[in-house]
């Protein structure tokens, strides 16, 4: 069921006949949701339009390890591990490169077990920042794995899917990762799960 969907009949309720307080009050936490669900599904969609007219983002060096580990906020109810080295600087959009680790992050946290922990590491090698998303959940199926970044694609991962998105989070991941010249890859989690892998230049800031 899409946002827009939720909201009409949530409005539909409401107008329907007199309700108690806490009815509304539930109603329109579900309507600020849904609401909140809609404004990143069309960010998204903007950002991606973005790309595709080869456009570049205003890109600014920023402090990738502060970026990384304030993670551990945004994800605050989830079982996250960091392992972040400190110092580490890349040139791109923090604010996009941001929500490309949220997307993916979620989607770790969606696919896993209750309480299954989720991993986010970092570390310089060679130049390049290496940066991981690991996960011990159900896993991407080989046949799959060049089309998890297509846009509005949804792997059949197996497990009931409502509620899982529209198939944007990894396309915009993606595109975000393009824009800053790096790569994402996906690759097992042996023996369980998948990791989510980003090489970007790394930059030296004295």
């Amino acid at each position: 069921m899409s946002p827009l969907t939720v909201l009409k009949s949530e409005l539909e309720y409401v107008l329907r006949k007199t309700h108690e307080q806490d009815e509304h009050r539930e109603t329109f936490a579900i309507m600020s949701e849904q609401t909140e669900r809609m404004i990143k599904i069309v960010r998204t969609l903007l950002i991606l339009a973005k790309e595709d007219d080869a456009g570049r983002q205003e890109q600014t060096v920023f402090n990738l390890s502060k970026l990384l580990n304030g993670m551990q906020e945004v994800f605050i109810h989830n079982n996250l591990e960091l392992k972040v080295e400190n110092g580490l600087y890349v040139r791109g959009n923090g604010e996009y490169f941001a929500m490309a680790i949220q997307n993916i992050v979620d989607n770790a946290f969606k696919y896993s077990e209750p309480d299954a922990p989720v991993t986010i590491s970092a570390a310089l090698n060679d130049k390049k920042v290496i940066i991981m998303v690991c996960d011990t959940g159900v896993g991407i199926p080989a046949d799959q794995r060049d089309r998890i970044f297509d846009r509005f694609y949804r792997f059949d991962s197996g497990v009931n899917s409502e509620g899982t998105g529209f198939g944007l989070g990894l396309s915009l991941a993606k595109a975000i990762v393009s824009s800053m010249n790096g790569i994402i890859e996906v690759h097992d989690n042996k023996p369980r799960g998948s990791c989510f892998i980003m090489s970007l230049e790394a930059l030296s800031v004295e």
